[in-house]
């Protein structure tokens, strides 16, 4: 008895983490976020702007998307190749096209400045 009652509990588990990963990928704003946190974040940094831990390894520094001018810079068709390319040390990320518009949406709704 107490086997089956712990083998529904662990089934429960792994059904609510497996639906909550899910979820998390539907929605394309958390899925931007869970993106930029994991490929983006270590170099950007938390709020955008290019002071991440591993910035000062890179001359000239990482894009700091907080500014009005970043933004005046790039739209969102130049970020996305910039994203799939790789420009300068930033490597090239493979994701895909949705994945990009995810992490473009994200880094705009969060960092672009208010006009």
């Amino acid at each position: 008895m107490k086997r089956m009652v712990l083998s529904m509990g662990i089934g429960l588990f792994a059904l609510v983490t497996v639906s909550a990963a899910r979820g998390a990928d539907d929605n394309p704003s958390d899925q931007g976020k869970r993106l930029y946190e994991q490929k983006c974040q270590l170099c950007h940094g938390v709020n955008g702007n290019g002071d991440g831990p591993a910035a000062t390894a890179f001359s000239p520094g990482p894009a700091d998307f907080a500014t009005s001018s970043f933004w005046q810079r790039y739209d969102a068709k130049a970020i996305a190749g910039i994203i799939e390319k790789g420009r300068g040390q930033m490597p090239a990320f493979h994701l895909t096209s949705d994945e990009i518009q995810a992490v473009t949406d994200y880094m705009s709704h969060s960092f672009k400045p208010s006009r």
